[in-house]
């Protein structure tokens, strides 16, 4: 199945900061922010509810879809952000077609300021160039998280499961920061194409994390113990292989984990 391609945004539409990611087995997803606040997501799914009024998802055609705007004084540091970050230096692209490791490519749009920048990233969208991953991590921070919009982490250890809800930026706490860096590091893994991966068991996965919006999971991210990471999206058909990490990484991973268990619940947020 060929992926549908984004919808253009309107002629009179300028967004201040824009990014898009085209996966290669899923749609593509993503989000713009508009200089008076507006926040539109890309996606080709929606959040409804059932007769017992619990929430579902439901497929819908690819298209960007209104979100809860940004507050004048949140658009402000969204800008200062952009500033800050050294974004709008950036060079056109990164990454080496073919060898990536989730098969997709990123392209982030910028205009602030009268400089207008547009930044393609072949492969993993967020870890190979600092200045947008640091970008990515200021906006989650601004976004509203709660009950029904945060991530569920799940750690499996000595036979234990423990979860906890993470409702601000995971970047925001050290503990859950030190996990990814360790998980996305450049460098202990063979990276994967996006493939179909068979014969796995989410329930034995070491590390879980849950994304969720209106209390539907929408995205699952799964590290094994043999250093197989996947991804499971809502509406695609399987599991994906993002990357697989070497035995000294999976160590490296289980040893940022050892005090998950006495985080709080939730870790952080409302």
């Amino acid at each position: 199945m060929t992926p549908a391609t984004p919808p253009a945004p309107a002629a009179d539409a300028v967004p201040m900061v824009e990014m898009v990611v085209q996966p290669a087995r899923r749609a593509a997803f993503g989000f713009r922010i508009f200089p008076d606040g507006r926040h539109e997501a890309l996606s080709d799914f929606a959040i409804d509810t059932d007769a017992a009024r619990r929430p579902v998802l439901r497929e819908m055609d690819l298209a960007w879809r209104a979100q809860p705007s940004l507050a004048p004084e949140q658009v402000a540091a969204l800008q200062a952000a952009i500033r800050q970050t050294g974004v709008l230096a950036l060079d056109p692209a990164y990454g080496e077609p073919g060898r990536v490791d989730d098969a997709s490519v990123a392209r982030w749009r910028f205009e602030l300021d009268g400089v207008r920048r547009e930044v393609v990233v072949q492969g993993s969208q967020f870890v190979e160039v600092p200045a947008l991953e640091a970008l990515y991590q200021r906006f989650e921070a601004l976004r509203a998280r709660g009950p029904a919009n945060h991530e569920r982490w799940r750690v499996r250890a000595s036979g234990h499961l423990v979860e906890r809800d993470v409702r601000c930026g995971p970047h925001d706490v050290p503990a859950l920061s030190e996990v990814l860096r360790r998980v996305y590091a450049t460098s202990g893994h063979v990276p994967g194409g996006g493939e179909a991966v068979r014969g796995t068991d989410p329930g034995t996965a070491l590390l879980e994390m849950l994304y969720l919006e209106a209390g539907v999971v929408v995205t699952r991210i799964l590290l094994y113990p043999d250093g197989r990471l996947t991804e499971i999206d809502a509406g695609a058909p399987g599991e994906t292989l993002l990357r697989t990490l070497d035995a000294a990484s999976v160590a490296g991973v289980r040893e940022a984990l050892a005090g998950f268990a006495a985080l709080p619940d939730p870790i952080c947020g409302p």
